[in-house]
């Protein structure tokens, strides 16, 4: 019975870990977590995963512009 418990506790343990993690603390289980982080809402509304994947498009499009102005190439579409 112990180790059930144990199982238990653990696959718990884990999927929170997880919902907080890909929704943040102000999201995952209808924000009841929310009164324990220190900063407000960031990023407006949107998840770590999200604003995480924001960043990397941002970067990219940065690093497209600096490689087109090198080359001296016209500016891409940034909607490819």
């Amino acid at each position: 019975m112990q180790k059930l418990f144990g199982i238990v506790v653990i696959v718990l343990g884990v999927w929170l870990s997880m919902e907080v993690y890909t929704k943040g603390t102000h999201e995952a289980l209808g924000g009841v977590f929310a009164r324990f982080s220190d900063a407000p809402a960031a990023g407006g509304g949107q998840s770590p995963l999200e604003r995480i994947e924001q960043s990397g498009l941002d970067a990219r499009e940065r690093q497209l512009g600096r490689i087109e102005d090198q080359l001296g190439s016209p500016p891409r579409d940034s909607h490819h």
